[in-house]
């Protein structure tokens, strides 16, 4: 049996095997080859492509259709994929405390799949996965954030990783996510040493096979980026989470997102994440999006893009309110507007919203409007990615309409919002460093 590989080898071969329109400038293409050859971080290869973009997903299998329970498993030979949790807590005993969580567990393959073939390796060793996202906790006196520590794991570099279907697994390390075939319910294990640890499960009084809701068209994205979405809300949540060495038992509500991205980019594709010639105008390329579980049993959630200068006003995308129908849920298309205020600079000069308002209407006219207005926790949700990136996961309480009339709590996501060149300069100061 032939010898396998070795990482710095097939990095190495991805790079070299782009065509010119897919590849970056020559000098930082240099720097892309120099770090794959003698790489030995897990982050070099999710930070090699977060700057090939779209071309580090050439030759990546896209799967077609959604068959339930089949895809609530993982799908290694596709592109990048995560489970998304978050929870608003009350802690027991203690009307003063309120914790929220915030964590995301991502895959995404290190080479394209005929590569991978050729290379000799398997499935799990080809993934890259890592674990990132807080813990806020918020008392009387004020609110403290806790980020988890860096969790990068690559088999081809000695890291542990996990998947199943039957029963659900997904393993970074000493961080997992377990379930049923249907996920639900879904234990939660993020072991962060002294810093932090999270030991919560995600359950559901409905029946777990039909408790999730598909995003988009029938849970299919669009381009630029097609791929797969759906989510799981209104789920009741309890358990331990430890933080500043303090163990909370606490109970709530949360949420659950399980994504995909599909895309196969043609040769010439237009880099979705930073613009051809790595020296980008002011402004930013990411999104804002949120989900809120409301006191009435009902949710909400809603998306904007942002390419450019950042708006104050920015149309939605993906709006929806949702209803339970039985054991499933009935949702609502929306249209409307989120507008921002009160922006502040946080971690690596990313800029985070400090004041949200979603104006919304039901998409078909039939019904009224509604002003969603969040209200935060705390200012700072800055967290740093697996590769390096920046985003924020603000925990917030929501109130529907006016003062009273229907609370709820949340999170409100920025991604994207830091200066493009910045980015680029960090990248790039990290893979040198490791060459």
């Amino acid at each position: 049996m032939p010898s396998k590989m070795s990482p710095g080898a097939a990095l190495e071969a991805k790079l070299l095997r782009l065509q010119p329109s897919q590849r970056p400038p020559a000098d930082i293409f240099q720097v892309l080859l120099a770090s794959a050859a003698v790489v030995s971080s897990p982050r070099t290869p999710l930070v090699i492509d977060r700057l090939l973009a779209a071309s580090a997903f050439v030759d990546i299998q896209t799967p077609t259709g959604l068959t339930f329970p089949a895809d609530h498993a993982l799908h290694p030979r596709s592109g990048p994929e995560w489970y998304w949790f978050s929870a608003n807590l009350r802690v027991a005993g203690d009307e003063a405390t309120q914790l929220a969580v915030c964590f995301g567990m991502k895959r995404q393959p290190a080479l394209p799949n005929a590569l991978q073939d050729e290379a000799g390796w398997t499935d799990e060793e080809t993934q890259v996965v890592y674990v990132s996202g807080t813990v806020v906790v918020k008392g009387p006196d004020g609110g403290a954030i806790f980020r988890r520590r860096p969790n990068v794991q690559w088999p081809m570099l000695g890291g542990d990783v996990g998947f199943g279907a039957d029963p659900f697994l997904f393993r970074c390390g000493p961080d997992t996510l377990s379930g049923t075939l249907d996920v639900l319910p879904l234990a939660i294990s993020i072991d962060d040493g002294d810093n932090m640890s999270v030991d919560l499960v995600m359950s559901t009084d409905m029946a777990p096979a039909t408790a999730f809701f598909l995003e988009a068209d029938g849970g299919v994205t669009p381009p630029p980026i097609p791929g797969t979405y759906y989510s799981w809300p209104q789920l009741t949540v309890d358990g331990t989470v430890t933080a500043g060495g303090i163990s909370y038992s606490v109970t709530g509500k949360g949420w659950i997102d399980h994504q995909l991205f599909m895309q196969t980019p043609p040769p010439g594709l237009p880099n979705p994440i930073l613009p051809p010639t790595y020296n980008p105008p002011v402004g930013f390329d990411g999104w804002a999006w949120c989900q809120f579980n409301l006191d009435n049993g009902a949710a909400f959630t809603a998306s904007t893009f942002r390419l450019g200068p950042l708006m104050a006003t920015a149309p939605l995308f993906n709006a929806y309110y949702l209803h339970r129908l039985g054991e499933g849920w009935r949702r609502q298309d929306l249209t409307g507007s989120l507008a921002v205020d009160g922006l502040v600079p946080l971690m690596h000069g990313m800029i985070q919203p400090t004041a949200w308002l979603y104006a919304v209407a039901p998409a078909d006219g039939l019904g009224p409007r509604m002003t969603i207005t969040p209200t935060p926790w705390l200012i700072d949700g800055g967290f740093e990615t697996g590769d390096l990136a920046v985003s924020s996961e603000v925990p917030v309480s929501v109130t529907v309409g006016p003062p009273g009339a229907l609370a709820g709590s949340g999170f409100c996501e920025t991604v994207g919002a830091e200066p493009p060149a910045g980015y680029v300069e960090r990248a790039l100061a990290f893979l040198k460093a490791r060459s």
